[in-house]
């Protein structure tokens, strides 16, 4: 059973994870009963080897049928690997997220704490909500997202309910603190196994401050917000590229439909012309679409 929940069996294309731990009306696994139809079926060609005049009839076994059941969702199954040999063998969580969290989060989670460190730095020398310097990191706009991972909560001395929040991105870990409106505004949001997008920056609490806070301007599901994120994409190509072979190609990458507009550069170097096209069709961007872009070296642009 830990082969399959692993994917030792996966090779087998016609017979998923889920199908194996199928049970009959007698609570028996379908592994049981492979593993029975398998003992069964050594026994019959071993008495049938030793048999004293060759003559013996061949007791046909019935071969075990397997059922049709419910697919264990992606989640579902890199979870039962993570518990099983503690990382997610077959893929990621956030691959779904994944062009998200690439390209129009500009935070990554592993970085945060430090961030968050470089922030404070700048608390005695900036005036609450004052506007950020080239370099600064207190008010600076952030977008990140990823799995919570870990959910904290309580009552501080002041009797104002606080939270504090880790999420997990393919980078690493981040942790946060939030109190009062913050987190009695999105406290149903952040639970463990929850997929979140934040946007929200560092800043002064007070005037007189000595530490900076996460303040969100906004939280919502990844999956509620995914579509609206990307509104457009832009794909630069070389009119060398372009021939009937290739326009097949990328079209296979564009099929699911969706609100992403696609708009074309078409560059010709050789004569220093270029000219802009749309699609006629709006499409979901997908992680297929973006490993053929960068596959082929295919500049591109999310808008």
């Amino acid at each position: 059973e830990s082969l399959i929940i692993a994917g030792a069996f996966d090779c087998f294309e016609d017979y998923s994870r889920e199908q194996y731990f199928w049970t009959n009306q007698k609570n028996e696994s379908m592994v049981n009963i492979l593993i029975h139809y398998g003992t069964s079926f050594k026994i019959e060609q071993t008495n049938m080897q030793n048999s004293l005049f060759g003559d013996q009839e061949a007791f046909e076994i019935a071969k075990p049928v397997f059922q049709k059941v419910e697919e264990w969702s992606k989640l579902d199954k890199l979870r039962k690997e993570k518990d099983l040999i503690g990382f997610c063998l077959s893929g990621h969580p956030l691959d779904d997220y994944r062009i998200i969290i690439n390209e129009i989060c500009n935070v990554k989670m592993g970085d945060f704490d430090e961030l968050k460190q470089k922030a404070n730095a700048e608390v005695p020398n900036k005036e609450k909500n004052a506007p950020m310097g080239d370099t600064g990191y207190l008010n600076k706009e952030m977008r990140f997202g990823g799995i919570v991972v870990d959910v904290k909560s309580g009552i501080n001395d002041r009797q104002i309910p606080y939270g504090s929040v880790t999420i997990e991105d393919y980078s690493g870990k981040g942790k946060f603190f939030l109190n009062g409106k913050d987190w009695g505004n999105y406290e149903y949001l952040f639970k463990v196994g929850n997929y979140v997008y934040v946007e929200g920056s560092f800043q002064k609490q007070w005037a007189t401050s000595k530490f900076a806070n996460l303040t969100i301007k906004s939280a919502n599901y990844l999956s509620k917000v995914a579509d609206s994120l990307i509104k457009s994409i832009t794909i630069n190509l070389s009119i060398d590229l372009i021939d009937e072979s290739f326009i097949q190609e990328i079209d296979n990458y564009m099929q699911q439909s969706g609100s992403c507009k696609v708009i074309f550069q078409i560059d010709d170097y050789e004569n220093e012309n270029c000219a802009t096209m749309r699609s006629s069709r709006n499409i979901t961007i997908t992680n297929k679409l973006v490993n053929f872009l960068n596959n082929n070296e295919i500049q591109y642009k999310l808008n």
